[in-house]
């Protein structure tokens, strides 16, 4: 050990290990609760004669048969995590899981020099009922739900993060949910009937823990 460099002998050394979850929960900024499955690792740590820093990998795969992600079941996430230029990046390549019946993938970056992150969400033909509801029974024929959010920051600091997003919704029942009565409140609006609202299109920028909606665009049958 020498105070200046830490470890310098030996000049390579690695491990593997495998970590077994059940029920586990994880906050990455996402609250994942009821997680069952495994990680396994691959680590590498090596110094070469007359280099003046160490090189650092670590590669890892992880799968969870069960978990929830804000608080809807999801199934089959697969993920692959590994450190990148000599350490100093995390980056998720792929993230996969099945969600109201639908998929979810992700993407994510973190520089651990500048201390700042970049990551990007997408959920595709998701059933729109099951992810308002995670108790609902059933999806109504034609339901779907694409969405897509990107966003960036420094880490530990919510308000200065931005990022923009987009939602699509087709053949649904949305004059119910929350989000959409909230608007309606703000604009006023009646509709005929309580479950007018099929189609929406909902384009969104965030700054901080503010959302502001640049185009909202709602179909109804009359």
């Amino acid at each position: 050990w020498n105070d200046d460099e830490g470890i310098t002998s030996p000049l390579t050394y690695e491990f593997d290990a495998k970590l077994v979850t059940e029920d586990a929960r994880l906050d990455v900024g996402v609250p994942l609760t009821d997680i069952d499955g495994e990680a396994v690792f691959a680590f590498d740590h090596r110094r070469e004669p007359g280099a003046t820093e160490a090189v650092t990998s670590l590669e890892t795969r992880m799968q969870a048969a069960r978990l929830k992600i804000y608080g809807r079941p999801a199934s089959g996430g697969e993920a692959d995590l590994r450190l990148v230029d000599g350490g100093w990046r995390i980056v998720l390549d792929r993230c996969l899981a099945s969600i109201g019946n639908g998929l979810l993938i992700a993407r994510g970056e973190v520089d651990r020099r500048s201390m700042s992150y970049d990551a990007e969400v997408k959920i595709a033909g998701a059933c729109v009922e099951r992810l308002m509801d995670p108790e609902a029974d059933r999806c109504l024929e034609g339901s779907r739900l694409d969405a897509s959010v990107a966003i960036r920051g420094p880490v530990g600091d919510r308000s200065q993060r931005v990022g923009r997003g987009r939602i699509r919704v087709r053949d649904s029942s949305l004059a119910s949910s929350p989000i959409v009565m909230q608007i309606l409140q703000l604009t006023q609006f009646a509709l005929p009937s309580r479950d007018s609202i099929k189609d929406a299109d909902v384009d969104f920028t965030i700054a901080g823990d503010m959302a502001r909606f640049d185009d909202l665009s709602l179909r109804a049958d009359l």
